[in-house]
């Protein structure tokens, strides 16, 4: 029996980007003044210190930096116009991530934003947090989270 997907949570309005894995619960939000706030499956709500490879040991991102990133990456996959659900890349059978040592886990999450007028989007896909790739057009978006507050630059 598959498990039901939890309800994706409405960001407040002043979140630059949401990541919501529907399996877990895990959640995470980039808020339009910088600060990253991370809830783990069954945990709460906790502002978190970024992990940016381009401006390491800052408290938040900087509106000149990695807000700024974050809003080209929103731009560059076209999130405003990306359908509801967007397509995975599904590795060849048998593909191991050497850096984790498993095979890829697709799991399903919904990213957030929204636009200059104020009108939410949500996108879902399903992927490997470990793989980006396994996420197909939001590659980049997963990418660009993992260099600006993930501390994940190095897969």
């Amino acid at each position: 029996m598959t498990p039901s997907l939890q309800a994706v949570p409405v960001p407040p309005a002043d979140t630059l980007l949401q990541l919501f894995c529907r399996d877990t619960g895990h959640l995470e939000r980039v808020m339009s003044d910088g600060h990253w706030l991370v809830q783990p499956p069954g945990g709460t709500l906790a502002e978190r210190r970024p992990e940016s490879f381009y401006e390491p040991g800052l408290p938040r991102l900087g509106e000149d930096g990695g807000l700024r990133r974050l809003r080209e990456t929103l731009a560059a996959v076209e999130f405003f116009d990306l359908p509801d659900r967007v397509p995975s890349l599904d590795l060849p059978p048998g593909t191991m991530l050497t850096h984790v040592h498993r095979a890829p886990l697709y799991q399903t999450y919904a990213f957030s934003a929204y636009d200059p007028e104020g009108t939410l989007h949500v996108v879902e896909g399903a992927g490997d947090l470990w793989a980006p790739e396994t996420f197909g057009a939001l590659e980049p978006l997963v990418v660009s989270l993992d260099r600006e507050v993930r501390g994940l630059w190095q897969y």
